[in-house]
């Protein structure tokens, strides 16, 4: 099974891209900001995973979202639906398509379903859904994603996975 494209799909979903100018229109405010992500479960055919039994994939990808103090100068805005479609492998994204979303200034949802066969002799369906609550100060992205999946023997695997990224603004850029 393809652990790799589902941390692929993890890690945009959670990333909020920065800006270096202020926008006006967007809630969070320009300044330094410290990001942590935090796996919350994952699950196995119902069996909710102990931490060692975690993929080295998906360890690694919250690590690579979550360097130790490191904080930049910039804004955040949250993605949307389109834009993290976009930023996926070309053979992935090409068959997903957006389920719904809600977008206001101070929340952000959406869900979105792939079909993962496209890219993944191996990999069934996927699908993935973002709760995002912004403030100018904070900015907490809840992930959940659901995979089906066929291991070589031929049995069906369904995966769930749930992460949380909060970005929290620490000071003021310098000058």
């Amino acid at each position: 099974m393809q652990f790799r494209t589902i941390a692929i799909m993890c890690a945009l979903s959670l990333s909020a891209c920065g800006q270096s100018i202020d926008d006006a229109q967007n809630v969070p405010l320009q300044g330094h900001w410290k990001s942590t992500t935090t796996l919350g479960s994952v699950e196995f055919n119902g069996r909710t995973l102990k931490a060692e039994e975690v993929p080295p994939e998906v360890t690694q990808m919250i690590a690579t979202k979550s360097p130790a103090g490191e904080r930049e100068c910039y804004e955040p805005k949250v993605r949307d639906a389109q834009q993290i479609l976009a930023l996926m492998p070309s053979q992935l994204g090409n068959h997903c398509a957006v389920a719904s979303e809600e977008a206001y200034a101070n929340k952000h949802s959406f869900s979105a379903t792939c079909d993962g066969s496209k890219f993944d002799a191996g990999l069934g369906r996927a699908s993935f859904s973002s709760n995002a609550t912004i403030s100018p100060d904070s900015v907490v992205i809840w992930l959940n994603v659901k995979v089906t999946a066929k291991q070589q023997t031929g049995q069906s695997v369904r995966m769930r996975m749930s992460l949380k990224q909060e970005l929290v603004r620490v000071g003021n850029c310098p000058a």
